[in-house]
């Protein structure tokens, strides 16, 4: 398989990738909608239901006002009742409306914060900063870190590497470079490769370090540009 085979698979897989994660965005959405009307239409029922016991009620009061079977003392204490009733019926109707004014402000709140997050990504995808423990990190900052981690590995690579050398100095010593084919030469030609890697790993390191570093200073000039630039449109709007 060749690279542009290998280049249009990696394409199609990522486009393909894309659209199902596009699709599985799409199927939560309308998840999340049904479970939403599922909720409104349970909650127009619940408070519908309470409404109707009032309407009942309220007509019951007329009945009992109509009766004239009953004295006067009990159409007063069926008909107290009765507005007690109502008016339990009716704060249960206000707590559900409160309810659910509260959860739609929860989720308004939810959205809000999630589009927050979702854009402060983007501002620190593309500024290169990083958030670590709510504390942002600036560019300038992760290239140098960077930088120290990799003069880190640059050490333990050339540690690793002086090591091999000694191995090698004690074969060479032993003139087993003569033996061909002897287990020792082949011991010693491993030890030669394993350095020649080491040597290559510890090179790419220091590009690195000395890429991080250009990208922490141009980064540094950039946000003190912007930092200046901040406190002279601050200046401006309090003259």
């Amino acid at each position: 398989m060749n690279i542009s085979t290998v280049n249009q698979n990696n394409s199609f897989f990522k486009t393909a990738n894309i659209s199902i994660n596009k699709n599985e965005e799409a199927n939560k959405k309308n998840e999340n909608l049904k479970a939403d009307n599922n909720l409104k239409v349970k909650k127009k029922s619940l408070i519908e239901n309470l409404q109707e016991q009032i309407t009942k009620l309220k007509e019951s009061k007329s009945k009992i006002n109509g009766n004239d079977k009953l004295s006067a003392d009990e159409k007063k204490a069926q008909l107290l009742t009765i507005d007690e009733n109502i008016k339990e019926l009716e704060k249960q109707i206000q707590q559900e409306k409160v309810i659910e004014k509260q959860k739609e402000l929860d989720k308004q709140k939810e959205k809000t914060e999630e589009k927050a997050q979702k854009e402060a990504a983007e501002r620190d995808r593309l500024n290169g900063d990083k958030v670590k423990d709510g504390v942002i990190i600036s560019r300038s900052l992760v290239k140098l870190i960077e930088a120290k981690n990799s003069m880190g590995n640059i050490h333990q690579l050339n540690a690793t590497k002086a090591q091999l050398g000694v191995e090698a100095s004690y074969l060479n010593m032993r003139k087993v470079h003569k033996e061909s084919g002897s287990f020792n030469a082949k011991q010693l030609s491993k030890l030669h490769s394993a350095m020649s890697s080491l040597e290559n790993a510890s090179n790419n390191e220091l590009n690195k370090v000395i890429n991080n570093i250009k990208v922490s200073e141009k980064s540094k000039e950039i946000e003190t540009t912007n930092k200046s630039k901040e406190e002279n449109e601050e200046n401006l709007d309090n003259n």
